[in-house]
């Protein structure tokens, strides 16, 4: 506080202190100093908002007040002292104001305390009483400092002023809570405690005082305080429950005298105030207002109540029943109460009674019976008496009231079922109810004798009657029970009287007589019913009623329409007809008012509004309104807003655009208009009359400028506002872009001009016309900032002259880019522009343009020519760029190229074609026609024949214009002038066009020519045979070329060809990848590419190879391996500055350059390219490094060529963050690539070399916007940081690592840990992200960002994995390292002799190994996981502890592999028991599915928690089996676990049980899944009204969801092509699906039988060749197979109808059956094979005899399968009569199969002697002679025999010998027929003959051996292979012997 501040309050101290004694003398002075403009009390310094002495002066002055007010007999100028001190306060001083409040309300609590402590019962009558309170206290040491005899006395109140004094601190407190509430509010709420208190204490004056402050308290509370402070509602509910107490004590207190009469009126005020604020803003214990109910209504019959009183506590009481629960108990004692006074009080009980009636069906039957008891005595009497009239009407109001609230609870109860409001649920409400459902009463008999009272009803309660006569007809229950004679009379009255009010309010049935009564009085009454001015404003308000109900008809609202003169009626009429359409138009009665919707105007509420009416059902066909009335119309739409309905239907309006403009061109008229209705109305104009928009923008225009033109002192804000408004409503409706702009500019006048208002508003309504169109201001000003800038210059120089007023702007330079965009429009002025630079003395045109100027002009332009494209690429690509300029840019690029010539435009043609084909992106129909013609002159400029490589990207760039029609000729002469014209120099380039052969507009010419030039690889398929094909390989291999393509849209057309080669030539495409060895590369290299196609951020790229995927087939990955090269690998630069990083990093950059779309990003690379070459020394023309420019390839030569003088340059920004580590922090935001670039800026600082920093900071734009830079540069950029930085840098590296390994071990354990049923996959296998790193990866635009954020494991899975590449870089760069320096070590640790290797060698070891596998096996990479466990595991000394620990990890890791050899190995060397679960995995991984179910079993039984992988695995592992079973286990396993996991956690199995059982239309509930997906499918296939849009709609999106899977797994690493195979499999049935369809289509298409039988034939054979190369495993061919039977079922269904047909389903399905039941069989699921079996015996396929005696000799009963197959064999026979020859082709080898088994299994299991084997053996080859199998099995049998013939005995007999001959005989045959046993026929054969010839000395044998192993080397197709054996096997035979078997 200043010191002359403090001086004036030690003045005042002391000038008040002097005159205690006489205190109201210095009110004056402390009024003046502190209560006055400007007061000593302030806070307007900050260090004074705790002024210490300020606020302890103001107290010790209130105490001094406070002793006065005590004292003092007059007490009202203290009182108000004290108000205006805190007045002062409040508005000086807040928080001053707040202390001094709670100091009042401590004097309250302070005096209550006093007064309740006294013991009046102890005090004498001599003695005076009084009280001692001590208030305003406060530390007062301030104030001694100068006044030591300062203190703050105690204040003594005598007890009879004690009231009084209470009294008085509530008056000041009122007055402060008066100013203070909206900002203390809470401490008011709080201080309603101390005034109850002083209720309860003082007398009757004073606790008047306290309720009305307690009520001035509540009322002020705002609706939120009442939710959120809790001491509002508490101390309302007190405050309610002491007035309930005052009333109860009224009658005690008024004998006693202690209340007077005005002092009961006065409560009586006090609490209808009290009970309003709490109608309204609280619902306090229903039991209160009851309470005091029955005290009031208790009150002596002298005490007179107001009618207000109860009037307000009835409402309050009828709120309380309606929002809360009340207790039957407390219902009925209500009833009885209400029952018993209701006579006295009717007008205010019944109400309440009909409420109650309400709750409970009992009590409505006793209200209603009471009431009408109490009617029927009234109507009987002789003389209805005054009271007994109000009596009849209260009753009859409360039944019409009970009535309405039934009614409206019955259609409440609808809507809420519902959930909804729409016609079909309004259809279902009730319009009327009743409540008295018996007829105990006479009622007609009760009207009559009412109708008879009549003439006896005196004149004052006439009104009374009449109303009771329309009661009668409006209560439904009543008018039921009344003769029809007896209704007519009741209207009749009603109709004479004209009492329109109670006649409106009646509805009646239809037909019926009453009903027409009603109509004709309309009919009569209606037009003098509008005119009267006593009878127009009732009749308007209830005309929907009326009109809903009949009486009025639409006919009679057009006659009197033109007649209204009522504004408000007007527009009801007109609001009738324009919605009068049958079931449309809704009436609601809302309250006491009636509320129309219209679906066009007004549509439903989601809630019910009101009580529902009904619905329209009169129709006027077509208003046919008058010129004159439309007029009328028309200006009360423009101008009124109860009319503006009326723009929802001008469909049915026809106003004349004239007319309209004419309104408008009233005085003032723009300024009155209804801003709601004027762009509706606008749009509407405008199809009518085309020059309207015109007319009325000049109409505005001018409106405005005479508005402006106006002086200053007439300008009205408002007429201004109103204008603005008017032009953004107009430009809401506006889709006209041009016309946005007009009126856009219009709000400039408002904006520049002096006289404007609202120049602020104006930008906010410019701002607003642009927001409504989705646009930018500053877009919509750069688009055509000319023409606003020349309006803004207009309006500028006009404001200049008129008033002075300067306008200024700062001028920039302009750049040569900047420039040169005006190069089109003039030429020489830019040429001008430049002549200074040029330094050319050229004075006159002539002389500028000469050839000299001209070529110095080009070589400037040259120089600087990539500049100006990228300025140019800018401008084009800035959205919020001047329109018209955009196309000035392309028109001058055009002129500069014919003007720089070829050499420079061939130079730059990468750059020009990026930026001609980035103008085709904009979608901008204009510019790309002007960009056709640039395409123009590039093609006639640049050198073609450079653009042979790029000839397939223009082509396709252009290709999307050919559907425009306008520009389908130019896009054919560009292709005529470069393929025609130019081919000869294009040469074989012209084959890349190959696509355009297959695209529509392209002209016949061209398409020829493309004929002519791809005839050679027949990619149409046009060759009849097979063998007039050309070779495969030559069309893979020149599809893949173009399938890699720098084009997407080349990509994608090569990937559609390619889908169609595949299905074409699948036949040979099987052969290729079976029995070709080694299988063509180029074939892996296409899934590749596929793979990394279906992981593209192009979307249509993606579906591409999707598609192109599933029609290849889901290939086995053991067909597709790696081409390992034995070679020397590829040598690693371990430096950034040597020549092999340098082609490293140019290939990659170069290859990014060319895939690039935004031509931004193209920049980014071309900077990275530029350094590169440079920092590299890479200089041709200085010849520098030529050699290693000359090692580049020409392509990527040509690309960098303009880079190597180019001068892009990088700014770089310092680093501000400082957070360590950053993972985790604020700065990456939760973004993985945010943090992976903001982690490689910050290691490349760490690097002190300025070279390789600057090279390594050139790549940091290409590294954020590209993947496969970041895959590049990343582990480089690691290298350099770790060998350059610091100490404490390393450690922030290793910190790093450490926090992102850690939180991938974190995220993974949390996700795992709350991983619900629903999330896990279909497979068994984990899924996890695709890409390498992922930088710059966007999510696709169906893709929100909040579901990235919601994935919490992306980001550190995706950071572990780029850790874990990092470090497998660093381990490669070490062994590099040991390859190149190994020699020179001499022995010694690498890390001892090189100071690099040692430092990275340490990083290494620093990091542990576990983390890093356990966060590469959380990323998917499975390999990387294994190799560094191996290599924990290995470390140290604990081996067999690790291994124990990590048991569990590595068993998952090895089954993550599918090395399910591995697992067993681990499970083997396992030191201890496994538990339940270990055990549950293993048998999961090796696939044991007995053992699995048992262990579940086990697991059931058990205490432990069933996880939900166990859950989901378990109905797999009965899914397999038997579906239902799996059905009933999931259902009781939901039921088990309920509690703990929610109903979507099953989702996902019960959509594989539906979809296995074929149970789709149960799906639809579901999520949508792949089983869902694939129901979906079935579901459209079935149904015939299915399109083929639709039907490929939904096949894009499987195949969308399959993507999106395949990119949350590692499919584009080496080797990940396995883990990706479940994807993969899906596109194959997707694929399949498709192809079912494309079957239905076909054959819905062909007639002929013959031909469907045909199509039907090669479309299952196409399944079988498919099925062919997929993996030979159970778990992927039964998928396929339960695929298959699907569709099958849904091609049986929609087959029906062709009987020819369905015989091949059925055999094909019983196939799949056979085959499912053999593949099962195979892997020893006997069970499963057994269950497959039995359903393909419902078909009976001819081979099922063979399949089932198969599973039976594996099963171990042999003995029934012999038996089986002899009885199955002998009814062959028997059909045949024993003549197996006579049987058809097919059931002979039926036979043949049957025989061989018979002797295969007689032969193993020696139960039957050997000629009987041999006897089975030669029926079998009788039957198929051809049979290899049959002959090596039949050798092997006989070597069995000769052996045991043998014995011991060394010399071999003559049988022995025929039989050893005989043996090797069918080794032989075994050879001719086949090769499938090669590899035991052959060795065997050789073994043989080698082992007889060298021991035998039985020549002829010999010889016969000899001359059968000739016979095979000449006769056997694989003679060659046995040549080469027998080369080998030359050395231990004699000379003459190697004669004998070699010659001929």
């Amino acid at each position: 506080m200043s010191t002359q501040r403090k001086d004036m309050w030690k003045l005042l101290y002391n000038h008040v202190n002097r005159n205690v004694s006489n205190f109201s003398g210095v009110y004056s002075v402390i009024e003046d100093i502190l209560c006055q403009e400007p007061s000593l009390i302030s806070c307007s310094l900050v260090r004074e908002l705790h002024n210490k002495f300020q606020d302890t002066f103001l107290l010790w002055l209130l105490n001094k007040l406070a002793k006065c007010l005590s004292e003092s007999p007059n007490s009202s100028e203290c009182i108000n002292l004290q108000r205006k001190i805190l007045s002062s306060c409040c508005s000086n001083h807040p928080k001053l104001y707040e202390r001094l409040v709670l100091a009042y309300v401590e004097a309250i609590e302070e005096t209550h305390l006093q007064l309740s402590s006294l013991d009046l019962g102890q005090l004498s009558s001599e003695q005076k009483p009084a009280i001692t309170v001590r208030i305003f206290r406060c530390d007062v040491e301030c104030l001694q400092e100068f006044d030591p005899h300062c203190a703050i006395e105690d204040i003594k109140v005598p007890l009879e002023q004690a009231d009084m004094y209470a009294k008085s601190l509530l008056e000041i407190l009122q007055h402060a809570h008066h100013i203070g509430y909206a900002t203390h509010g809470d401490i008011f709420s709080g201080s309603l405690h101390q005034a109850l208190l002083i209720l309860k204490e003082c007398d009757m004056d004073t606790k008047l005082a306290s309720l009305n402050y307690c009520h001035s308290v509540l009322r002020s509370q705002s609706a939120s305080s009442w939710i959120t402070n809790p001491d509002v509602g508490h101390y309302a509910h007190l405050t309610l429950e002491a007035t309930a107490i005052m009333w109860s004590a009224v009658a005690k207190w008024l004998d006693m005298g202690c209340m007077t009469r005005q002092e009961l009126k006065r409560l009586n005020i006090t609490t209808k105030l009290l009970l309003e604020v709490l109608h309204m803003r609280a619902r306090p214990a229903h039991h209160l207002g009851y309470l005091l109910l029955n005290e009031i209504l208790s009150l002596p019959t002298a005490i007179e109540l107001d009618d207000g009183l109860l009037e307000t506590l009835s409402s309050y009481i009828q709120g309380q029943l309606e929002h809360s629960v009340v207790p039957l108990e407390q219902l009925l004692h209500f009833q009885q109460l209400l029952l018993s006074h209701w006579h006295c009080h009717p007008t205010h009980l019944v109400p309440i009674l009909a409420l109650m009636g309400l709750k409970q069906d009992e009590m409505r039957s006793e209200v209603v019976h009471v009431l009408s008891q109490s009617l029927v005595q009234i109507l009987q009497k002789e003389e209805v008496l005054a009271k007994d009239w109000h009596k009849l009407i209260a009753i009859l109001r409360g039944f019409k009231q009970l009535e309405k609230l039934v009614l409206s609870q019955s259609q409440h109860k609808i809507a809420e079922h519902e959930g909804h409001i729409d016609s079909s649920v309004l259809a279902m409400f009730r319009l009327q109810c009743e409540i008295i459902k018996v007829a105990d009463t006479n009622w007609n008999n009760l009207s009559m004798q009412l109708v008879e009272l009549e003439s006896r009803c005196p004149a004052d309660k006439r009104h009374i009657y009449l109303e009771i006569c329309s009661l009668l007809m409006q209560i439904t229950s009543i008018r039921h029970f009344l003769k029809t004679q007896t209704q007519h009379q009741l209207l009749a009255i009603l109709q004479r009287h004209l009492k329109l009010s109670h006649l409106c309010a009646i509805r009646l049935e239809t037909p019926s007589s009453v009903h027409t009564q009603m109509q004709s009085f309309y009919a009569q009454q209606y037009m003098r019913l509008f005119k009267s001015e006593d009878t127009q404003e009732i009749f308007c308000s209830n005309l929907p009623q009326l009109y809903i109900s009949g009486f009025i008809k639409p006919e009679q609202l057009m006659k009197a329409l033109p007649t209204i003169n009522n504004r408000s009626g007007r527009a009801q009429v007109i609001r009738l007809l324009l919605c009068s359409q049958p079931g449309k138009l809704s009436v609601f009665k809302v309250q006491d008012r009636i509320e129309l919707y219209c679906p066009k105007c007004r549509p439903l509420p989601k809630k019910l509004p009101g009580i529902y009416l009904g619905k329209c059902k009169q129709q006027l066909p077509c208003p046919d309104f008058s010129s004159t009335t439309l007029e009328m119309i028309a200006k009360d739409l423009l101008f009124y807003p109860d009319f503006a309905c009326i723009a929802q239907h001008l469909d049915l309006m026809c106003f004349e655009p004239d007319v309209i403009l004419d309104l408008l061109r009233e005085t003032e008229a723009l300024q009155k208009v209804n801003v709601k209705v004027i762009g509706l109305l606008v749009a509407a104009m405008r199809v009518r009359s085309p020059e309207f928009l015109e007319q009325l923008a000049n109409l505005v225009l001018a409106a405005i400028k005479a508005m402006l033109a106006k002086p200053l002192t007439e300008q009205n804000v408002l007429q201004q506002r109103s204008m603005l408004n008017v032009l953004t409503a107009i430009a809401h409706m506006e889709d006209d872009e041009i016309w946005l702009f007009h009126w856009f500019k219009m709000t400039f006048f408002f904006l520049v001009h002096t006289r404007s208002l609202v120049a602020q508003e104006a930008v906010l309504a410019a701002t607003e016309m642009c927001a409504s169109q989705g646009l930018q201001t500053i877009h919509l000003w750069n688009w055509y900032k000319r023409d606003a800038l020349d309006l803004a210059v207009r309006l500028a120089l006009n404001v200049y002259l008129l008033d002075g007023v300067r306008f200024t702007r700062s001028l920039r330079a302009q750049t040569v880019a900047e420039l040169l965009i005006y190069f089109n429009r003039n030429p020489t002025f830019v040429m001008r522009s430049f002549q200074s630079l040029l330094q050319l003395s050229i004075g006159s045109l002539e002389e500028l343009s000469s050839q000299t100027a001209n070529a110095e002009f080009a070589n400037f332009i040259a120089e600087r020519f990539l500049g100006v494209i990228t300025y140019f690429e800018s401008c084009l690509s800035e959205p919020s760029f001047e329109k018209p300029l955009k196309e000035e840019t392309l028109y001058s690029l055009g002129q500069i190229m014919r003007f720089v010539g070829s050499q420079h435009v061939t130079q730059f043609r990468f750059k020009i074609i990026a930026m001609l084909s980035f103008v085709h992106t904009l979608q901008e129909p204009r510019l790309q026609r002007i960009c056709l013609k640039i395409w123009h002159i590039f093609l006639h400029v640049v050198n073609v024949q450079e653009l042979g490589p790029s000839l397939g990207r223009i082509v396709a760039t252009l290709q999307p214009l050919l559907a425009d029609n306008e520009s389908v000729k130019q896009v054919n002469d560009l292709y005529e002038f470069i393929i025609l014209r130019n081919a000869s120099m294009l040469g074989t380039f012209i084959t890349d066009l190959y696509f355009l052969d297959r695209l529509e507009n392209v002209s016949p010419s061209i398409q020829k020519c493309i004929r002519r030039h791809t005839a050679h690889l027949d990619l149409k398929g046009l060759a009849e045979e097979e063998d007039q094909s050309p070779p495969l390989v030559d069309q893979l291999r020149f599809l893949q070329k173009h399938i890699t393509d720098e084009c997407l849209q080349v990509r994608v057309y090569a990937l559609q060809h390619l889908g169609d080669l595949f299905g074409r030539r699948r036949p040979k495409l099987n052969s290729t990848i079976l029995s070709e060895l080694p299988l063509e590369p180029m074939l892996e290299q296409i899934v590749n590419v596929l793979m990394a196609g279906c992981q593209h951020d192009d979307s249509q790229l993606q579906m591409a190879s999707a598609k192109c995927l599933g029609e290849l087939g889901a290939i086995d990955a053991s067909y597709l391996p790696s081409n390992y090269n034995f070679a020397s690998p590829q040598q690693l630069p371990l430096n950034i500055l040597s020549d092999d990083f340098a082609v490293l990093a140019l290939t990659s950059l170069c290859r990014g350059y060319q895939f690039q779309h935004n031509t931004k990003h193209v920049d980014s690379f071309s900077l990275a390219i530029q350094e590169t070459l440079a920092i590299c020394g890479i200089s041709p023309k200085e010849q520098k490094k030529v050699q290693l420019w000359q090692s580049l390839p020409a392509r990527m030569r040509q690309l960098m060529e303009p880079m190597l003088h180019s001068c892009y340059t990088c700014v770089h920004r310092p680093s501000t963050c400082l957070q360590q580590p950053l993972f985790g922090s604020h700065y990456s935001h939760n973004y993985y690539e945010e943090w992976a670039f903001l982690w490689a800026s910050r290691l490349i600082d760490y690097i002190p070399s300025s070279g390789k920093r600057h090279l390594l900071s050139s790549y940091k734009p290409c590294i954020k916007r590209d993947s496969n830079m970041l895959s590049t540069f990343y582990p480089y950029i690691l290298l350099h940081a770790l060998i350059e930085c610091t100490t404490e840098q390393r450690n922030h590296i290793q910190e790093e690592f450490m926090a992102v390994l850690q939180a991938n071990e974190e995220s993974s354990s949390s996700v795992r840990g709350r991983q619900e049923l629903g999330a896990i996959k279909e497979n068994a296998f984990k899924q996890f992200e695709s890409r390498k790193y992922a930088a710059g990866i966007k999510p696709l635009a169906s893709t929100l960002v909040s579901d990235r954020k919601e994935d919490s494991s992306r980001v550190p899975r995706l950071a572990g994995k780029l850790c874990a590449e990092l470090l497998d870089f660093l381990q490669r760069w070490l062994r590099e390292w040991q390859r190149i320096h190994g020699r020179s070590t001499g022995g010694k640790p690498p890390e001892t002799i090189d100071s690099n290797y040692r430092k990275i060698h340490e990083f290494l070891n620093l990091i542990p190994k576990l983390l890093v596998s356990r966060a590469s096996y959380n990323c998917g990479e499975y390999a990387r996981a294994l190799s560094y466990l191996e290599s924990y595991l290995e470390e140290g000394e604990d081996t067999s502890q690790r291994l124990l620990e990590q048991f569990t990890f590595l068993v998952e890791v090895y089954g993550s592999l599918t090395d399910t050899d591995s697992v067993e190995g681990a499970v083997q060397v396992r030191s201890y028991d496994m538990s339940v679960t270990h055990d549950i995995r293993v048998n999961r991984l090796v696939e044991r599915q007995q053992d699995m179910i048992t262990s579940y079993e086990q697991l059931l039984s058990s205490t432990d928690q069933m996880q939900p992988d166990h859950v989901r695995a378990m109905i797999d592992a009965y899914l397999r089996d038997t579906p239902k079973t799996a059905q009933l286990i999931a259902d009781g396993l939901w039921q088990r676990l309920s509690d703990q996991y929610s109903d979507q956690c099953f989702a996902e199995c019960k959509s594989e049980l539906l979809w296995r059982l074929g149970s789709y239309d149960e799906m639809e509930e579901l999520q949508s899944n792949w089983p869902a997906q694939c129901s979906q499918g079935c579901l459209k296939l079935r149904r015939p009204l299915t399109t083929r849009t639709e039907f490929d709609s939904l096949l894009d999106g499987m195949r969308e969801s399959v993507l999106e899977e395949l990119r949350s797994c590692s499919a584009v690493q080496q080797h990940s092509y396995a883990n990706a195979y479940d994807a993969v499999l899906k596109l194959h049935l997707v694929h399949e699906l498709h192809c079912s369809q494309e079957l239905v289509e076909k054959l819905e298409q062909e007639r002929d039988q013959d031909n469907q039988e045909k199509l039907m034939k090669n479309y299952f054979d196409d399944w079988q060749y498919r099925l062919q190369i997929v993996q030979p495993q159970v778990r992927v061919q039964e998928s396929i197979y339960s695929f298959r039977r699907n569709i099958l079922a849904e091609l049986q269904r929609r087959l029906t109808d062709r009987n020819h047909l369905l015989p091949h389903l059925k055999t094909e399905l019983a196939r799949i059956w056979l085959n499912s039941a053999q593949i099962n069989r195979n892997a020893g699921q006997l069970q499963r094979a057994q269950l497959y079996i039995l359903k393909a015996a419902e078909y009976q396929p001819s081979g099922l005899f063979i399949e089932r005696a198969k599973l039976l000799w594996q099963k171990g009963d042999q003995v029934m399968a012999m038996n089986y197959l002899e009885e199955q064999l002998s009814i062959m026979r028997s059909g045949c009569q024993g003549n197996v020859k006579q049987l058809a082709p097919e059931q002979r080898h039926l036979f043949f199969r049957g025989k061989y088994l018979q002797a295969v299994y007689s032969a193993e299991s020696m139960h039957l002697c050997a000629d009987a084997v041999l006897k089975y053996f030669q029926e079998a080859i009788a039957v198929h002679r051809q049979s290899e199998s049959c002959h090596v099995q039949m050798a092997q049998f006989l070597e069995k025999i000769l052996e045991a013939r043998q014995g011991g005995k060394s010399e071999p007999t003559g049988e022995q010998d025929d039989m050893l001959i005989n043996v090797m005989v069918n080794y032989a045959k075994s050879l001719r027929y086949g090769s499938e046993h090669v590899y035991q026929s052959m060795p065997r054969l050789i073994s043989l003959w080698l082992d007889t010839t060298e021991t035998s000395t039985n020549t002829e044998q010999v010889k016969k051996m000899n001359d059968l192993l000739t016979n095979c080397c000449t006769a056997l197709p694989d003679g060659g292979v046995l040549y080469g054996v027998l080369s080998d096997a030359e050395s231990p035979l004699s000379p003459g012997e190697r004669c004998v078997h070699c010659s001929p």
